[in-house]
């Protein structure tokens, strides 16, 4: 996909979402994550570390792999809360080769402490997710997740792996997949192994896959990091019970990517009642949308397990299948998260995905 290259030339590469962020089941327990202090986050593609400052600067540093010690190129800038909710990030200053440039502008969305979702400059297509850096998991983790980003060679989506669940246990480094999930909820493997790995400052490799761990009960998972064509990026949130979809009602602000049209579009999404509008933006920076858009209609909670809910998303009279998880307190920060892979409005050959976060 033109996705992954267009990510790893410019700052566009490295915003986006969702995001995969794996939290403990009991990540209400974490250390609870405050803004307006110095925040830092990591995330794959090949390795981006992103810092953003209480005083309004932030630093990116982009690497060729997780092993580099040198950058490939570093920026620094400003950045600003806009009232549409999003982050917005100016380019000051830039040192290497391939970086982006000085005056362009990237947004994102953040859980203070916990993550970091980029949406691209310059056109980028591929949703960037990251973790809170540094730490690793001291207590096992049992997750849900659903991809941000496929591998090339997918072409159903019907009956491909989107969604599941995921154990890591932190005295021997396992971590097994125990569950994967079709966009119906139906089995797409079982208890399938990923190995034993030793997380050090976050980071933790059982080639080929590579992940991003956080303390505040998270993390994001390249599944190749050896070979972009098959490389899928997956993020999820702990295994929280969602028990009714009216608790899931409120306002939100997310990134969408559709495969037609390789598009990667910020949106704002309202909930109510199991039916979520998404409009796409007029002015980012305003807040004020478009007329029309996408509607996620939910179905019952908490399938095909915990924490997951099927939905259908109906587009100019078209319609896809979709498979959510929600966490409806990220990290004891209040902020609910939702992940939702699936079709394309009427084109089970193509894939969506929509990271979305609370007000």
């Amino acid at each position: 996909m033109m996705i992954r290259h267009i990510f790893r030339v410019t700052i566009g590469i490295l915003l986006a979402g969702l995001v995969f962020t794996f939290a403990a089941c009991s990540s209400d327990d974490a250390a609870k994550p405050s803004a307006g202090t110095n925040q830092s986050y990591s995330g794959p593609g090949s390795k981006w570390d992103v810092a953003l400052k209480a005083d309004g600067t932030f630093s990116i540093d982009k690497y060729a792999n997780a092993a580099a010690t040198t950058a490939d190129f570093s920026v620094t800038g400003t950045y600003t809360t806009l009232t549409s909710g999003f982050k917005k990030l100016t380019v000051g200053t830039v040192t290497g080769t391939g970086g982006p440039s000085k005056g362009d502008i990237a947004y994102a969305l953040e859980v203070p402490g916990f993550m970091l979702a980029l949406k691209p400059a310059g056109g980028g297509t591929q949703l960037i997710p990251m973790v809170a850096s540094g730490t690793c998991p001291s207590s096992d983790m049992n997750l849900n997740w659903v991809k941000v980003n496929v591998g090339d060679g997918v072409s159903n989506f019907t009956t491909a792996d989107l969604g599941g669940t995921f154990s890591y246990t932190a005295a021997t480094g396992a971590a097994v997949l125990p569950a994967k999930y079709n966009i119906s909820g139906g089995d797409a493997g079982t208890n399938v192994s990923v190995g034993n790995g030793t997380c050090n400052l976050g980071i933790m490799s059982i080639d080929p896959v590579e992940m991003y761990l956080t303390s505040a009960g998270g993390a994001v998972v390249n599944t190749d990091k050896t070979n972009s064509a098959n490389s899928e990026f997956i993020f999820g949130f702990g295994q929280k019970a969602i028990t009714d979809v009216a608790s899931l009602n409120g306002n939100y602000v997310g990134i969408r990517f559709k495969q037609n049209g390789n598009s990667l579009e910020p949106v704002d999404v309202s909930c109510t009642n199991g039916v979520c509008s998404g409009k796409g933006y007029t002015n980012i920076e305003t807040g004020e949308t478009m007329t029309g858009g996408v509607t996620l209609t939910l179905g019952t909670p908490d399938s095909p397990s915990t924490g997951f809910i099927l939905g259908t998303v109906t587009e100019n009279s078209q319609t896809g299948n979709f498979i959510c998880m929600f966490d409806k307190n990220a990290a004891g920060s209040g902020k609910i998260i939702g992940n939702c892979a699936g079709t394309e409005a009427g084109d089970n050959t193509k894939w969506s995905n929509v990271l979305f976060v609370s007000k």
